[in-house]
């Protein structure tokens, strides 16, 4: 029994590295979800993409950028599967996010 739970710490390690995947999708999903909700979540995907591009987790270089284009791409599936008029009409989409943009700038009636 002893021999079957003592597991050298590079194994543990190694084991631990693919953890990664399944939180950072997950985190993705989440934005794809927002976003589809209000558009402006979208910049949520900026900080996503920042912590698996640079925060500390002992993976590669190149099994970063790897999650990183994964998580943006599910980011845009999971917002066009919410959001499908965004594909189906992309010129009123364009035109109600260029909407909100100029109403992000002036803001509310009476809020100045």
């Amino acid at each position: 029994m002893l021999l079957r739970n003592s597991r050298s710490h590079s194994e543990n390690q190694e084991e631990n590295r693919g953890n990664h995947v399944a939180p950072a999708i997950l985190a993705a999903v989440l934005v794809g979800l927002g976003t589809g909700t209000k558009y402006p979540v979208a910049i949520l995907a900026v900080p996503l993409v920042a912590v698996m591009l640079f925060a500390p987790s002992g993976q590669k270089a190149g099994t970063r950028v790897n999650l990183a284009v994964r998580a943006t791409l599910t980011v845009i599936i999971v917002f066009f599967l919410t959001t499908p008029f965004a594909i189906l009409d992309f010129g009123k989409f364009l035109t109600d996010v260029r909407t909100i943009g100029w109403h992000v700038r002036t803001g509310h009636i009476g809020m100045e």
